[in-house]
Order: structure tokens, then sequence, then C-alpha cells
């Protein structure tokens, strides 16, 4: 298969994978929907339908807002800073403009991303 042929085959590829996870996902809705019968909030449900056993798991994201949390951090309480974990982040923008010599490239690992990105734009005349 030439080169042509292979960008092709990934761009029908990718759209028909775009449209089945679409439905998978309308479709998990659905089934949730029915298995949790309007119940709202945290928790897992365990159920055997027919010849299947469903797992199925309702979940809530959390996000800390960083100015309100560091506004309040002095005044919280040992178990109140327990709950909160900083994850120190990389701006690659600022980064990629550190000299090399730089002591933070020693804190910095690189490893190259699993899956590369592909985009095709298609050149219609």
């Amino acid at each position: 298969m030439e080169l042509e042929q292979k960008i092709e085959q990934w761009l029908t590829d990718a759209k028909a994978l775009a449209a089945l996870k679409e439905k998978e996902v309308t479709l998990r809705r659905e089934i949730c929907l029915e298995l949790f019968k309007g119940k709202i909030g945290e928790f897992k449900h365990n159920e055997e339908i027919g010849i299947f056993t469903v797992a199925a798991e309702s979940k809530i994201n959390r996000k800390v807002d960083l100015v309100t949390i560091n506004a309040m951090y002095e005044n919280l309480t040992d178990s109140e800073r327990a709950s909160v974990r900083f994850k120190p982040e990389l701006n690659l923008t600022q980064y990629r403009k550190l000299p090399e010599d730089s002591q933070l490239h020693e804190a910095v690992t690189e490893t190259p991303s699993p899956t590369p990105v592909l985009k095709v734009i298609i050149n219609i005349d």
C-alpha cells in the first residue's frame, strides 16, 4: 500500500472511529440512565441482567481553584492541607526559552510520545 493510500485509509478509519465512539458514548449514557434510576452523586452499581453482569460507576469530578486555595492555604487545618496535592506542571513555552545550562533540566524527564500526531489536509484543486 502506497503512502497516499495509507493516508486515505487512515482518514476513513479515523472518521469511522469517531462515529463509533459517539455511538458508544450515547449507548453508555442511556444504559447508565436506566441502571441508576434517577440516583445522582458518586456511587457504584452492580447488577445481573440476563447473561450479563454489569458494573457501572457514577463519578464526580473535582477541581481545586488555585487562586482560592492559595489565598486560604495558611488558614487551613493540617487535615485540610493533607487533602490538597500541589502538582508541578511544566510551562513548555517558558521551558523552551531556558538556556541549556539551566538547572531545571535536571528535574525534567523527557520521553517520546507513544502516539504521534497526524493532521491531514485534503488538497483539491
